[in-house]
């Protein structure tokens, strides 16, 4: 009596590697789809074709044809590759959509890059720029107080930061200095002079 060798059942560590890889690979692509990463998606679709549906090497056209006795057509080559040029170049089309693009300064725009000065005030310089920030409305209720005959004394009270400093220097001041200002503005920075030699 012979006894032919049969062969060994697969291992249950290479099943379970072979299935934790694909899941692996289907929760990948849940995540594109989450993600719509249409580019990546597309990248795989037409590997996916390559390796599938390929005239000479695809595994499932193979398969198929061995199972069902198929005989590819003659068309079956152009189409194919057709199809994966198509997918390729909506790829193509995403990538270029989806690009960050570099903004390209024109003159407009110099002047709006001038008026963000972060942390820096604005000065009596910046006047012009100033006056483009949409401050007017605040400037002249400023100064009705300050020409009122009731007025003494006033304090600018904001949190830091928010622009107190270039309001004074490049908003309140230049106005004050213009020739027909019914006001005069004094700006006196504080430093370790005493005040009243800065004043002088």
């Amino acid at each position: 009596m012979s006894s032919e060798p049969s062969t060994p059942p697969p291992s249950t560590d290479s099943l379970k590697e072979a299935t934790e890889k694909l899941v692996g690979f289907f929760q990948w692509l849940a995540e594109l789809v989450a993600a719509r990463n249409w580019l990546a998606l597309l990248l795989v679709a037409d590997l996916g074709l390559i390796l599938a549906l390929s005239p000479k090497s695809g595994f499932v056209l193979k398969f198929l044809i061995d199972m069902l006795s198929l005989k590819l057509p003659n068309w079956y080559g152009s189409v194919f590759w057709f199809v994966v040029g198509l997918v390729f170049v909506a790829a193509l089309v995403v990538a270029v959509k989806t690009a960050p693009r570099s903004k390209k300064l024109d003159v407009a725009d110099t002047s709006t890059r001038r008026a963000i000065k972060g942390l820096r005030a604005f000065g009596v310089e910046d006047a012009e720029i100033f006056a483009k920030l949409q401050r007017n409305q605040s400037l002249q209720d400023c100064l009705e107080s300050l020409s009122r005959e009731e007025f003494r004394f006033g304090l600018l009270i904001a949190e830091s930061g928010c622009g107190k400093t270039s309001f004074l220097q490049a908003g309140l001041l230049p106005k004050l200095l213009q020739p027909d200002a019914s006001l005069r503005g004094v700006y006196i920075k504080f430093s370790d002079r005493q005040p009243l030699n800065t004043i002088r």
